[in-house]
């Protein structure tokens, strides 16, 4: 009969420690407006164009096989704030798969990405992903576009996205420390007032 181990006794029971080694992952996400060429964006106007990259960096020498990067783009906006099918993606590592990624997808219709088949087999490797989006062209001043993406392996969620200019990188372990990404809209009309003076008598101290 099998007991939980007999501890310091040599027999067919012997206890057994395993130690087991994880990633250590940086996940950054940083927005671009390619409308007004800003980088990073802090502010955005209704219809310009957002572009967002992700990075992931194995900091370890432990492999990581066969993840993916979700994104639905709206889910943390209380409205849709996005144009539905303006979602494009613009870089992938090579032998991603992006087939389940839907610009018209998400709660809102806005769009989700999904790429999968990602890998970072050593230290030092990189993944990156970028995707265009257009904002909706009525946005209230103010209001802040919120978005954030999760690494997944298989349908659970093993870290989400770090704004690095938002109280700094994010702990690399993944535990608590990802702020997502935020663009404020500034949707107030922009006014150039500008007065001249003309020169009526040709008498140049005399306007």
């Amino acid at each position: 009969t099998l007991s939980d181990g007999s501890v310091g006794v040599v027999d067919h029971e012997d206890a057994l420690t395993t130690l087991s080694a994880l990633p250590r992952l940086r996940f950054e996400k940083t927005v671009s407006n390619r409308t007004t060429g800003s980088s990073p964006a802090l502010t955005a106007r209704p219809g310009d164009v957002l572009r967002y990259r992700l990075e992931v960096e194995n900091l370890a020498s432990v492999p990581l096989a066969n993840f993916s990067l979700v994104d639905e783009i709206d889910v943390l906006n209380a409205a849709a704030a996005f144009v539905p099918g303006s979602l494009q993606l613009v870089t992938l590592p090579a032998g991603a798969d992006a087939s389940a990624t839907n610009s018209t997808g998400g709660s809102r219709g806005t769009g989700v990405v999904d790429v999968r088949n990602l890998g970072l087999p050593g230290q030092g490797d990189l993944v990156v992903v970028e995707f265009d989006v257009t904002l909706a062209a009525v946005l209230a001043a103010g209001s802040y576009v919120t978005n954030q993406s999760q690494l997944q392996i298989g349908a659970a969620s093993f870290g989400q996205s770090d704004d690095p200019g938002v109280n700094g990188p994010a702990d690399p372990l993944l535990t608590g420390d990802e702020d997502p990404t935020r663009v404020q809209i500034q949707s107030s009309p922009l006014f150039q007032v500008q007065k001249i003076s003309d020169d009526l008598t040709a008498d140049p101290g005399v306007l």
